[in-house]
């Protein structure tokens, strides 16, 4: 709807918000602030009598609009983003006159910006603290698809958390230039994006410039200059001009924090990290926030610490809780040193010699997040799995490269990954680990093994099954060589082979990889099982369904019998026997065992992993089947929702779910709703049809 058909301005509807009351009960108190793109209103959520804010937007739209279902779609993925260290969208929504808005957690405390203004420079110690988390809500949001994209020392607020005392960060704003974005407000020129940030102080040098593209790098960038001004009590870049200013973050380069205070002790490694995240050049950065993170996260030599004014009591209590956390009682040192020297004796042999005197409390802090990060994966605790195994590669990157632990960290990270979808970070993360094993000269060991196994798995998630057969079969090449006094690494590599045969229809080769597999069984009950359920897979592919149930009955008694009605291997086999079922065209028998699985599922993963929201997509097309019409869409909407949680909303990841909704659409005849679905999947798989306006 064009600007003409409302009759009021922004500045008029800004004018009469205070006292007004929203759909859902919101109650307009008072105007914040207000800029040329936004105005922010202290509000009043009545239900809970809460204080919340809410955000307009300076721009014009309709329900129907394309910008305006654009904005909504971002909305829900940024209402999906929670984390500690984020502030919270809470909802969205158009006022009459065709205005849209947000409405976020109201976080009371001073900016970053505030205690500067204060006191001119903060303590290194404490710097750490609070860009640790900042830059851990930065990374979530990256981990996400989101890019913050307007950080600056205002955007950072120190809350004063009840429950504890302790300071908490709060980032604000982010992914709030991508709503912009998606209401068509462009902010491509550097005037524009200069306006919307408020200075160009925080701006890296491919913000400054036209039509330059951005990416998570510009945020370290930005992260950079507020750590510069946090340490060195001024941002890199100073003019009268502000356009000096966007000038001189593309040409020139800052004076080195220990040049330009060379009368403070400021620890020559933070140093180091603050010029890392000003390079010009964005592939001479961090490549990712969380490097930067563990960076920051290491020991200060107490030495070159400045004593400085500080900020609030509750940062150096964080202070201290970061480092016990990494500190073990002296009776499970002495426990674990001997675990160490077992460790360097057999998992390591061929490395350098370790220094264990000085570094066996970092390889048990290390050993500690693999074991409980491998376990938490498989119990299905996947956030808990993601948590630990990343530690674990931070740890392992305390060790002298290349070593193979941080390989063995890699490749659990990369199962994590594969865990819930991100395939293309585990194929990332084992490139790298396979890297690793090179350097080490040991690619053609036990833990190159695991990586080849790892990534035919990713391989096989992104249908590049010739590649995942190749993998494969070097995965058991590998596992045959190095295991001599166990069969576990031959029996999981055969297993994945035999999946990958299955995938392809090869039913002779799948045959013999099973045989393999039970070779390789011995009397393990639960190998035995493993066996008969691919059996089973191969019988359906073959076309056997009734033989292929038999088998699943078989192994879902044995495995009920011995470990529980709702363990994950029982869960997985209720899935299977569903998959069989909907294969031989039994939709009714099939959606009840898959909604029984997915509901057993459900108390082990979260809806938000690709595993629920296939169950769903599943189950929703058994519906579609039947005629079940309402039914299917709401799985079909559910499955769509969850993909774009997982993956982002621009990842081709979610074009199988997009392009079935699309299909559905058609099906029932709504064929407007259709073309919006099928516009999105168009614009995914090539950027440039999407529409100029909404650049």
């Amino acid at each position: 709807m064009s600007e003409e058909t409302y009759s009021t301005t922004f500045e008029e509807i800004i004018d009469s918000m205070p006292g007004r009351i929203l759909p859902k009960r919101y109650r307009i108190d008072t105007l914040l602030s207000q800029s040329a793109h936004t105005a922010i209103f202290r509000t009043f959520y009545e239900p809970l009598d809460q204080v919340v804010i809410l955000r307009l937007f300076k721009v014009r739209t309709h329900d129907e609009d394309y910008q305006f279902k654009r904005f909504v779609q971002e909305a829900k993925r940024l209402t999906g983003l929670k984390h500690p260290n984020v502030t919270k969208l809470i909802d969205h929504g158009i006022l009459e006159e065709g205005i849209p808005y947000i409405v976020t957690e109201n976080i009371t405390g001073p900016t970053l910006e505030e205690v500067l203004n204060r006191t001119n420079r903060i303590d290194p110690d404490q710097m750490v603290i609070l860009f640790t988390q900042i830059a851990r809500a930065i990374q979530y949001g990256h981990e996400h698809g989101v890019l913050h994209e307007s950080l600056k020392p205002s955007r950072v607020i120190l809350f004063d958390d009840p429950e504890s005392g302790d300071v908490v960060v709060k980032v604000n704003g982010l992914g709030f230039m991508a709503l912009h974005l998606k209401l068509g407000v462009s902010l491509k020129t550097p005037a524009e994006r200069q306006d919307f940030i408020g200075t160009g102080a925080y701006m890296s040098p491919e913000q400054c410039l036209q039509d330059k593209p951005m990416d998570g790098r510009s945020d370290v960038y930005s992260l950079g200059c507020m750590m510069y001004e946090s340490l060195g009590g001024q941002p890199p870049f100073i003019a009268n001009d502000p356009r000096e200013v966007l000038t001189m973050q593309v040409h020139k380069q800052a004076v080195p924090l220990n040049v330009l205070r060379s009368e403070l002790a400021i620890p020559k490694r933070l140093v180091s990290v603050v010029d890392k995240c000003l390079a010009k050049d964005h592939t001479r950065r961090y490549q990712f926030v969380r490097d930067l993170q563990t960076d920051l996260e290491r020991d200060i030599d107490p030495s070159e610490r400045e004593q400085q004014v500080q900020i609030p009591e509750g940062i150096s209590k964080a202070q201290q809780r970061v480092k016990e956390s990494f500190e073990l009682p002296v009776k499970q040192l002495l426990f674990l040193f001997g675990g160490v020297l077992g460790l360097a004796a057999i998992a390591f042999v061929g490395l350098n010699t370790i220094n264990v005197a000085g570094q066996f409390a970092d390889m048990g802090i290390w050993q500690a997040k693999l074991d409980s990060g491998t376990k938490a994966l498989q119990e299905g605790r996947i956030e808990d799995a993601g948590r630990d195994l990343e530690q674990s590669v931070r740890e392992a990157k305390k060790f002298k490269a290349p070593d193979s632990r941080m390989a063995i960290s890699l490749n659990q990270e990369a199962n994590y990954f594969l865990s819930i979808g991100k395939t293309t970070q585990a194929t990332n993360a084992l490139k790298e680990a396979l890297t690793i094993e090179s350097g080490s000269k040991t690619d053609d060991g036990p833990v190159a093994a695991d990586s080849y196994l790892f990534l035919a798995r990713a391989q096989m998630a992104t249908g590049k099954l010739a590649d995942a057969e190749k993998s494969a079969l070097k995965a058991v090449e590998l596992a045959e060589k190095n295991s001599k006094d166990s069969k576990d690494p031959i029996f999981n590599a055969y297993l994945q082979l035999a999946k990958v045969y299955v995938a392809q229809k090869k039913v002779d080769p799948a045959k013999k990889a099973v045989d393999q597999m039970s070779a390789n069984a011995g009397s393990d009950a639960r190998k035995t099982s493993e066996v008969t359920q691919m059996l089973a897979l191969i019988d359906s592919a073959a076309g056997k369904h009734d033989g292929a149930m038999a088998k699943l009955q078989t192994v879902l008694g044995e495995r009920q019998e011995k470990i529980g009605l709702d363990a994950l291997p029982v869960v997985e086999t209720m899935q299977e026997m569903g998959n069989v079922l909907a294969a031989a065209k039994k939709h009714d028998k099939a959606i009840t065992i898959l909604k029984t699985a997915y509901e057993n599922k459900k108390k082990y993963y979260s809806e938000e992993t690709p595993a629920m929201v296939n169950l769903n997509m599943q189950i929703g097309s058994l519906y579609e089947q039947l005629g079940k019409k309402d039914d299917a869409e709401k799985l079909y909407r559910q499955a769509l929702e969850g993909s774009e949680k997982i993956w982002g909303e621009r990842n081709k990841e979610r074009l199988p779910y997009i392009d079935s909704f699309a299909k559905f659409l058609r099906k029932t005849g709504r064929i407007s709703a259709a073309e919006v679905y099928e516009q999105e999947a168009s614009e995914i798989r090539d950027p440039s049809k999407i529409p100029k306006i909404a650049q």
